[in-house]
């Protein structure tokens, strides 16, 4: 498919900026691609292309990060991804985005709320055993809702990680996601081949993003990524209930 330069250097430019807040926040960079994706693209094609871009930059931070990564919570995760993606292709195709967005994000408000933790916890960590489910559940949402990450968020906000960990882990988690998400999408018919020239372009910048981002991170203290993290974290879910959940469908009829 033919892009014009114009669009290329905008591609670009999100997949740096993109990848930089990731890196930094553990979260936000990838709402920011979608964004600009669908600007451009059916969401058909935005969402398994943004799920391959992703995939570069996520894998740019753990290969810097992978020494922090939580193996305890990644396995327990990684069992029902794959099968919550392969139930989420028929499971929510007759739920309405907008309900998927409006509980994704009023779940992360109440969490926030409640300290990150969930207070059926009595403020304690939640058990490792909920990655299970929360595995199944980023698997499914990963082929309806572009970016998931933000949903696993409040779990990850754990008195036992410090802010490498959260981030490479979160990383690890959605690059987990992403693979679902080209998947079922290529099985449903997604020619990867015809973004080549986007993916060219998005590529380079993602992987300098990420570069640049970790020297950010690097430099910053648990308390002032927490507070970071959590306020990208409510940013996103009142965008989710706010823009994506209810003024967007308004303005485009009701839809």
């Amino acid at each position: 498919m033919a892009t014009s330069t114009t669009v290329l250097l905008l591609l670009a430019l999100t997949g740096l900026l993109g990848a930089a807040i990731t890196a930094v926040a553990a979260i936000g960079g990838g709402a920011l691609q979608i964004a600009v994706l669908l600007m451009f693209f059916a969401p058909a094609q935005a969402i398994p292309f943004h799920g391959m871009v992703q995939l570069v930059g996520n894998f740019s931070r753990i290969a810097l990060l992978w020494r922090h990564i939580s193996w305890p919570i990644i396995w327990r995760a990684g069992l029902l991804i794959p099968l919550g993606g392969a139930a989420g292709i028929w499971l929510f195709q007759g739920l309405p985005q907008r309900a998927i967005e409006l509980l994704i994000g009023s779940f992360i408000l109440v969490s926030l709320f409640t300290s990150g933790r969930m207070k059926l916890f009595r403020g304690r960590d939640a058990p490792l055993w909920m990655f299970i489910p929360l595995g199944f559940a980023l698997g499914a949402l990963s082929v309806t809702v572009a970016v998931v990450g933000m949903f696993s968020g409040p779990f990850m906000m754990r008195k036992d990680l410090k802010k490498e960990a959260i981030n490479v882990s979160m990383a690890t988690l959605a690059s987990m996601g992403h693979v679902t998400k080209v998947v079922a999408f290529g099985s449903m018919g997604f020619p990867p081949w015809d973004f080549s020239v986007e993916f060219a372009v998005m590529v380079p910048a993602a992987i300098l993003g990420t570069l640049l981002g970790e020297r950010v991170l690097n430099r910053m203290s648990e308390e002032v990524f927490r507070w970071i993290f959590r306020a990208t974290l409510a940013t996103l879910a009142v965008k989710l209930i706010v823009w994506d959940g209810l003024l967007q469908p308004f303005l485009n009829g009701g839809a």
